[in-house]
């Protein structure tokens, strides 16, 4: 008996041991087979210790959106729904695939969410992050022809989140209503806005541009 037992240490130090000497990738897979004890030290199977390389699955962009998809249509959760929109939002504009709901279906799915989003924004509590859910507010209220909205809620991401990698086309956004509008003033400001944070951006290029028309349309006090 104190043989066996002193076996099972043995088996359990060899086991501690060679987990601490690995080096095991991330990719690599680690698996231990324990044979079953016999009766005597004669019957009992030795520990074998296996490493696999094996490569990570690959999943593609298309088939992760598909699976938010999925989750934003099965759920009856508004948070859940929410941020799988945002997530399959972001996939879709990081990689740059056509890839999630079509764009004919965009304006009634957000018709459909824009209620979750006012709960979910009144209660104050998102698991998210906020900014995404001002932006993709604003989108909302833009898609199903709430402009006024969608302006507030840019202007709440701008002045909340003003670190977010959102805020520069947001600034745009603005600028952009301002102009329609006719506000030129209001307009070369918020350009000028855009252009004093994000030199060398895209969207700066486009703000300069943009800036020049706006003076143009102030006349001679604007030419200055």
């Amino acid at each position: 008996m104190t043989m066996h037992f002193g076996y099972r240490r043995l088996l359990l130090l060899l086991v501690m041991v060679a987990l601490g000497q690995s080096n095991v990738s991330a990719q690599e897979s680690f698996r231990v087979e324990l044979g079953k004890d016999g009766e005597t030290l004669r019957d009992m199977r030795p520990v074998f210790l296996k490493f696999e390389t094996r490569p990570l699955p690959a999943i593609s962009p298309a088939e992760v959106a598909r699976r938010y998809q999925k989750l934003f249509e099965d759920s009856d959760e508004p948070e859940v729904r929410i941020d799988a929109l945002n997530r399959l939002n972001n996939i879709r504009d990081r990689s740059g695939l056509d890839i999630g709901f079509p764009e004919q279906k965009e304006t009634e799915i957000y018709e459909d969410v824009l209620g979750s989003y006012e709960s979910i924004l009144s209660r104050g509590s998102f698991s998210g992050r906020l900014d995404e859910l001002l932006y993709q507010m604003a989108k909302a209220h833009a898609l199903t022809g709430q402009h006024p909205e969608s302006i507030q809620r840019l202007r709440q991401l701008v002045g909340l989140y003003p670190s977010s990698e959102l805020v520069p086309e947001a600034r745009f956004r603005i600028a952009e209503a301002e102009f329609s509008a006719g506000r030129y003033q209001e307009a070369e400001k918020g350009y000028q806005a855009l252009i004093s944070a994000e030199p060398d951006s895209i969207l700066a290029t486009k703000a300069r541009y943009m800036k020049g028309w706006s003076q143009f349309k102030q006349g001679m006090s604007g030419w200055e």
